[in-house]
């Protein structure tokens, strides 16, 4: 039995699991296979607003009524309208919070206390079953400047696993779907972790990627935004083709954060355009990359570097709340973006890559790294690390990995 088996099993079994992997293993597959398999009794929440529309789910922080700032005394009592609807009966069986690194602890443990409260005070989580999805070695918890000295008084950590709560059976999911090169995979793993190889998995990645060419035929991939933004401006600014502007339609409350592309895209014939939704026929993936051929009102066609022709459409990017109707679970629209799925391709950051597989890719670190996985995060977006190249060669220091996550997995078996 493979892992992504193994999981459903457990999930089918009512365990409370932990699902876990590298990049490319498959973890959002899992989750929309738990909410087809369960439809009408799981609810999905993410930390951020952006990682919970990419899997249709909403925020944790709307889903359980969790404080914006820190947790003060009697937060474990107050619910709010969507809890109370969802929770205070037995409707919802299933709960999948995806991008559980991203969950600091003081909200985790709110969490458990909240449904206890509201559910079953002797039971974890109130009886519910919880599937938690992740990479503690790819994204950490945000903490506030503000936050943090309060915050430390209080929590030794700021990651979900050193809560008392914590308490799952853990499936490691060790398919790499993305790569199938066997010693690129090893490379990428070892400086995923940091082990005692990752400098000579970086010594190999510097001596055997390929030249630096500046075209605009690949994508450069960032640490900084400003970095992306100067490096799209330039090559956009380049052609001299007929440019067409798409005005996003926004209804409700939509946080500039959260837009899956620009409000306002400007294309022009010619531009590198990365596709920023996946087909459900197959016919193209987040992160495919191609050449703006024809633009009209409602309709832009894009030659892929594969070689086949898409045309898209708006797309609808929805923010959706969860409710109990008339005894099954009902999910509606709170907010709705709608806009062709596409972005200058030139320039990405390494943060709204995630997700994304890549083909021909440079690599700029800018000044450096600044948060554990994210030079991981950058490499393991490759499809074939032979199509890599740097502006500038990794250093050693741009590996950054948490002690305290490499204890963690290695509690729990090493993974």
């Amino acid at each position: 039995m493979n892992k992504q088996e193994l999981a459903l099993q457990k999930v089918g079994e009512g365990k409370n699991v932990f699902i876990t992997g590298g990049g490319g293993r498959g973890k959002s597959y899992l989750i929309h296979r738990i909410k087809d398999t369960y439809s009408g009794e799981v609810v999905v929440c993410a930390p951020s607003g952006s990682a919970a529309l990419l899997v249709g789910g909403m925020t944790a922080h709307k889903m359980f009524g969790l404080p914006v700032e820190l947790i003060e005394d009697g937060d474990e009592q107050k619910y709010g309208k969507t809890m109370v609807s969802l929770f205070s009966n037995n409707v919802v069986k299933k709960i999948i919070i995806d991008e559980v690194s991203m969950l600091r602890v003081d909200y985790f443990t709110l969490i458990d206390k909240k449904l206890r409260s509201i559910k079953n005070k002797d039971v974890p989580f109130g009886g519910l079953q919880i599937i938690v999805v992740g990479d503690f070695y790819q994204l950490d918890p945000v903490l506030g400047f503000r936050e943090k000295e309060v915050f430390n008084e209080q929590y030794d950590s700021t990651f979900a696993f050193t809560s008392e709560s914590w308490n799952f059976e853990t499936v490691n999911l060790d398919v790499n779907h993305r790569q199938v090169n066997k010693r690129q995979i090893a490379l990428l793993d070892s400086i995923r972790v940091k082990d005692k190889n990752y400098r000579k998995a970086i010594d190999i990645l510097n001596s055997e990627s390929k030249e630096y060419d500046p075209t605009e035929d690949v994508v450069h991939l960032c640490c900084y935004k400003k970095d992306a933004d100067q490096v799209n401006r330039y090559w956009y600014k380049k052609l001299n083709t007929p440019e067409k502007v798409y005005e996003a339609s926004i209804e409700g409350a939509f946080g500039k954060s959260e837009y899956p592309v620009n409000k306002k895209l400007r294309l022009k014939i010619g531009a590198r355009v990365m596709v920023k939704v996946n087909d459900p026929y197959g016919k193209y993936v987040n992160g495919d990359v191609g050449t703006v051929e024809s633009m009209k009102d409602n309709c832009v066609t894009v030659m892929l570097k594969s070689g086949s022709r898409i045309y898209l459409s708006p797309t609808v990017w929805e923010k959706k709340s969860y409710a109990n109707k008339m005894g099954r679970i009902s999910d509606t629209t709170d907010a709705s973006f709608t806009q062709i799925p596409l972005k200058l391709a030139y320039g990405n950051t390494v943060h709204s890559a995630q997700g994304c597989t890549l083909d021909d890719v440079v690599i700029d670190f800018g000044m450096g790294c600044f948060s554990a996985g994210q030079a991981y995060v950058a490499l393991s977006r490759v499809k074939n690390l032979s199509n890599l190249s740097f502006v500038d060669k990794i250093h050693y220091s741009d590996v950054i990995c948490s002690k305290e996550v490499k204890d963690f997995y290695n509690n729990i078996g090493g993974l």
